[in-house]
Order: structure tokens, then sequence, then C-alpha cells
């Protein structure tokens, strides 16, 4: 929809595989971050090089010092990182507000999130998203992950392959909404409904699944892993 800004960078881990080196391998790798978070004809404007010569450096041909200065100038990164790594940065391109800054959530499938649960912060992806848009949804961009969904249960409303995006700072039931469960080790989500005594009501959208409810007394001993606050999927 016009004028309504996207989340997103897009859908492609910043950091998939990668190593952080001196190597010219290295560079190229943050080079082609950074051309893929501009765009092809916005990084060869900006660099006043082709999109073909820049994607010379993905591979290891060495960037002269104006290509590395224009892209950190343009996308609000360091020379030094480009150069060296270090912690992925934030970025803010040139010009923008800090409203329009963005932060890398993580990315997990549901076995990998497990390891979210065990406090193993290691991941092999993450999707950069405005820090203003998931502050605007309520959301604190430190307590985010994103889940790959799985399965037909939470039809027509998630499908599978969906992108959930999960609150974790959320702990107990706080509406009637679309929570992740820890359940026998594994990760579940529900439509939870919270009753007056203190029982829940577990709803998959899916009707041909049952209905499952939940006593007071189980229902303080569940382990909520967080509310799933937005929901996005490839068409």
């Amino acid at each position: 929809m016009a004028g309504k800004p996207d989340p997103f960078i897009d859908t492609n881990a910043p950091w998939d595989n990668a190593t952080h080196g001196n190597g010219d391998h290295e560079i190229g790798r943050r080079i082609r971050f950074l051309f893929e978070r501009l765009g092809g004809q916005k990084a060869a404007a900006t660099t006043d090089k082709s999109i073909r010569s820049l994607q010379r450096y993905f591979s290891g041909a060495e960037p002269p010092a104006s290509v590395v200065k224009a892209l950190a100038k343009a996308t609000g990164v360091s020379a030094d990182w480009i150069l060296f790594g270090g912690d992925e940065p934030t970025l803010q391109p040139s010009g923008t507000a800090g409203s329009n800054q963005f932060v890398y959530i993580p990315k997990f499938d549901a076995a990998e999130a497990q390891k979210v649960i065990g406090n193993d912060t290691t991941h092999s992806s993450a999707i950069a998203m405005r820090e203003s848009w998931l502050r605007g949804i309520g959301t604190d961009p430190r307590q985010a992950y994103l889940l790959a969904f799985g399965g037909d249960s939470m039809e027509p409303t998630i499908r599978d392959g969906d992108l959930l995006l999960i609150d974790r700072s959320v702990e107990q039931v706080i509406d009637h909404g679309i929570y992740v469960l820890l359940v026998g080790g594994r990760l579940l989500v529900k439509r939870v409904q919270l009753r007056h005594d203190g029982s829940l009501v577990l709803r998959n959208d899916n009707p041909a699944y049952e209905i499952e409810t939940v006593s007071a007394d189980e229902a303080s001993r569940l382990v909520i892993e967080g509310r799933v606050r937005w929901f996005g999927r490839t068409v």
C-alpha cells in the first residue's frame, strides 16, 4: 500500500555463513551486504560505478577507496567496518532521521528456536527491520525474534512458511492473542483465551484441530515464550 513503510530491508540474512576477517573475500561479503541494502541502481549511482563493476568486488576484487567511502557515507556505516569487519552495524542511510534506523532481528526455524529457549544466542540469519516500526507495534527490538512457522494448524490466518515476529518480553497471557508456548520441549503457536477462573483455552485457527482447555493450576506452569505481534508471507 502506498505510503506505508516497509518494516524490512529484505529477507536475506546479513551475516549468513559469514565470518569477519581481513581478507578480500570478507570485504566482498560486506560490500555485497551494503549493495543489497541500497539496491543495485542506487549503489551504482552512489559509487559512480556500474552494477557489474560493484559485483566484481563481491568475489574478492580489491575496491578503491572511493567506493568504500561512498558506500560508508550512503549507509551510515564506517569505512573501517567495510575493510576490517567487527560487530554488525545498525544501518542508517545518510540524511535520514534516527527513526529510520534499522536493527537486526534474529531469525530461526522451529528447530533453531530451541536455542533461544536455552539462552544460546547463536543464530544463522537475521533480518533488518525498522526500529521505529517495531516500537510502534509495542515491541522492544532487544526482545524480538522471527520464527518461520511450519504446519497447517493456524490456517487460514497463518500458513506454512509464514514468518512470525515474536515479542519475548510477554511471559504471560495478556489478551486474546496468538502466543508461542513451550510444551514438552516443543514450541507451539496457538490462539490463547484467558478465562476469568485463570484457565486457558488453546485454539488452532484450523477447525480440523481440537480445542484444548488448560486448568488454572496447569496454566500457572505453562511456559509462554512470547506473543506474536506480526506475521508476513511471500506471495
